[in-house]
């Protein structure tokens, strides 16, 4: 578990170097989705790093998976972070990273961290605000506590500032 928190904050920490030292206009997302590990989902991306086929993501959201209380079933809120490498040019892009997800569930709290495998269609090359569409796969790679929703699957919609 240990190294897992380092690489995580060594991508982070390289990731905002790379940035700091890159004039960029650097683009920004905001997007809502579904069925990611069974929450919906408000987000909330920016770019740090673009290179011509490569970018480098950054991603901070909330999410929820409601419940029913009077069925014993309670709602889950959820923040979830994430960073990612999109592979493409100019519209279509595989996209492929980690998202920990910190879920509130009643009183007690515990950590996901998810895999990001997805294909995405984003016009990065223009300057003016265009739609974003995304599908993938988000599987579990780790938990601290079995919630027993495991939806391995997500979209989303959206607009690039």
């Amino acid at each position: 578990m240990m190294k897992i928190k380092l690489v995580l904050i060594s991508v982070f920490l390289i990731c905002n170097i790379v940035a700091a030292q890159n004039e960029l206009n650097l683009k920004t997302s905001i997007y809502a989705g579904g069925a990611r590990q069974g929450a919906t989902y408000l987000k909330f991306e920016r770019a740090l790093f673009s290179n011509n086929w490569t970018e480098t993501i950054v991603n901070i959201g909330v999410g929820s998976v409601s419940g029913e209380g009077k069925y014993g079933i309670f709602t889950m809120n959820k923040i979830m972070p994430g960073v990612a490498q999109l592979f493409g040019y100019k519209r279509f892009f595989l996209e492929l990273g980690v998202e920990p997800s910190i879920v509130f569930y009643r009183k007690v709290a515990f950590i996901d961290l998810n895999a990001i495998v997805g294909l995405r269609y984003q016009n990065r090359a223009s300057k003016d605000p265009s739609l974003f569409f995304q599908i993938g796969l988000n599987p579990k790679m780790y938990y601290s506590h079995n919630s027993n929703i495991d939806v391995p699957f997500y979209f989303g919609i959206g607009l690039s500032l």
